[in-house]
């Protein structure tokens, strides 16, 4: 076998395994966004659950506040 050959052969396997690093690098890559992007999105499902709860309490204030005024707004009426 020839040097030439040797070194050829060396080259492509060191090409071939880089090649495997490189495609192993880009799938963890991947798994790591998937695993952010379900953080987000279960980061934003909470924030969506609290931004409702807090209209809810909101709401019920100002049916109170509502129903106070009106109950003033009564008793001034009916003097």
């Amino acid at each position: 076998m020839s040097w030439l050959a040797i070194f050829n052969e060396i080259f492509d396997i060191v090409f071939l395994l880089s090649m495997l690093v490189l495609l192993v690098l880009i799938w963890l890559s991947s798994r790591r966004r998937e695993r952010d992007t379900q953080a987000m999105n279960t980061a934003l499902i909470e924030v969506a659950r609290q931004n409702s709860e807090s209209a809810r309490i909101v709401a019920e204030a100002v049916r109170t506040l509502a129903a106070i005024v009106q109950n003033e707004q009564a008793k001034s009426n009916a003097e």
